[in-house]
């Protein structure tokens, strides 16, 4: 999931279309589990502004939505002019799902969920760096020193 995002179905499009999609982060953003430390952010049509919230109530009760504001009270767009409406829940619905059912709403343009669309990922620490394949697979580790 790309945290707080705003310009994710841009990068979606991008990844749809390359060959191979790799992901690269430091060690503190990668979870082996989403969890809903951080809102899954929709990019939602502005005609849809009200729509989709109420859609979002109906599948999943126990969730807290708003849209980003500017400093100025101004809803935040997109490069596509469209609204961003960001979504915590109290407990996070499986990755699978979830991606299939916010996707479903009519008028959400796309979602912060980057599942399952990375080839691999490239992770970044203090031990060095670590390479995942899609499964999740350790497939080569670099150390800089000691492993911890």
């Amino acid at each position: 999931m790309k945290k707080w995002g705003s310009i994710h179905t841009i990068e979606k499009l991008c990844a749809a279309m390359a060959r191979t999609f790799i992901l690269v982060g430091d060690e503190n953003k990668y979870t082996a589990r989403l969890t809903n430390t951080y809102p899954v952010v929709l990019e939602v049509l502005p005609q849809a502004r009200t729509y989709v919230p109420i859609a979002i109530k109906g599948l999943f009760a126990d969730t807290v939505i708003n849209y980003r504001h500017t400093n100025g009270g101004r809803y935040t767009r997109t490069q596509n002019n469209n609204l961003l409406l960001y979504v915590w829940f109290a407990q996070m619905p499986e990755p699978a799902l979830l991606d299939i059912q916010l996707n479903r709403i009519t008028r959400v343009v796309e979602t912060s969920l980057f599942y399952n669309l990375a080839n691999k990922a490239i992770r970044a620490g203090a031990g060095g760096i670590t390479v995942l394949q899609k499964e999740g697979h350790i497939v080569e580790q670099t150390c800089y020193g000691r492993m911890p």
